[in-house]
């Protein structure tokens, strides 16, 4: 007999059960002085034994119940595991029929690059695109490390990038192959690793890889070990520069920069005259933020007739 067939039959049994009001006759004496006639005291005797029968009889049938819940909660929990186990095998089956593995590589990697961060420079961390996109599987891996746009934005700590440490931001600016780079490069200039900097040259390694950046970020409290990253950057669309004061020698924009249309400096240590220093392409910025300590009307006219081209200007 299966456990439910068994559970019905305890059930029905349950239902047969002789619950027997005969005692309402002495009930009102509850709790009373009452004394009963010899004809009373044989009815509650008789009473007494029909009780102890139906007690016998109760605790028989919870005997029964209990032991078929024993089984019931045995095969349940077989019930579950062979539950979780076909809920397996469906889902691996699916999988197998899904349409996300008929899609083309080429599809698959225009995906990718729209589960990129929103953020302008990606910082290198593994729970976040592309580089969670390489740990899913190997053919995901193998179709995110040979899509370039996945790899052609990226933000360096110079903290991180000094002598050998370099290498995974290598690897990662090589896999953009060809493409034009959007890089943010950031350093705080403490005295320790001013001479980490000094001993390792870590602008060496990156270089290359200014050289083909259409936009470029560099953040710092003393730009001086920058100054001949922009000496040359043809392909340099957008520039920022953010710190607390202008290195003491300037920035000087090389020629190069033919391509330069977007310029933003955020310098809030100094004056805005220190401007004087720098060398960018006035005459092609289409696009100019300034921050600075203090700002005249002076500088911003001087900066209006430097720039006849400009379509935005923000001023703080």
């Amino acid at each position: 007999m299966s456990l439910l067939a068994i559970l019905s039959t305890v059930l029905a049994l349950l239902d047969q059960l002789p619950f027997c009001d005969s005692q309402e006759h002495v009930t009102k004496y509850h709790s009373t002085n009452f004394v009963p006639s010899l004809e009373d005291v044989q009815s509650i005797r008789d009473l007494i034994s029909d009780r102890e029968t139906q007690l016998a009889s109760l605790n028989s049938e919870i005997f029964q119940v209990d032991n078929v819940m024993e089984r019931l909660r045995a095969a349940r929990t077989v019930l579950v595991k062979s539950r979780t186990h076909v809920e397996g095998s469906l889902r691996s089956h699916k999988t197998l029929v899904s349409a996300v593995r008929r899609l083309p590589a080429e599809i698959m990697g225009e995906i990718f690059i729209q589960c990129l961060p929103c953020e302008h420079y990606i910082r290198p961390r593994v729970e976040d695109c592309p580089l969670l996109l390489t740990r899913v599987c190997r053919s995901w891996r193998t179709i995110a490390l040979s899509v370039p746009q996945l790899w052609c934005s990226l933000s360096v700590s110079l903290q991180k990038a000094t002598g050998h440490s370099s290498s995974p931001y290598e690897a990662w600016l090589a896999r953009a192959k060809s493409l034009p780079l959007s890089i943010g490069v950031i350093v705080d200039d403490n005295d320790a690793l001013a001479g980490v900097m000094k001993r390792h040259q870590p602008m060496n390694w990156l270089r290359p890889y200014i050289t083909r950046c259409r936009d470029l970020w560099v953040a710092t409290t003393n730009g001086n070990p920058f100054c001949e990253v922009l000496q040359c950057t043809p392909s340099l669309e957008r520039l920022q520069l953010t710190g607390c004061r202008l290195p003491n020698e300037g920035f000087v924009i090389s020629d190069t920069a033919t391509r330069l249309r977007t310029l933003c400096l955020r310098f809030v240590g100094q004056d805005v005259e220190s401007l004087a220093t720098l060398n960018p392409p006035w005459a092609r910025l289409t696009d100019l933020t300034l921050t600075f300590s203090n700002l005249s009307g002076q500088s911003f006219l001087r900066v209006l007739q430097s720039c006849p081209l400009l379509e935005r200007l923000s001023l703080s």
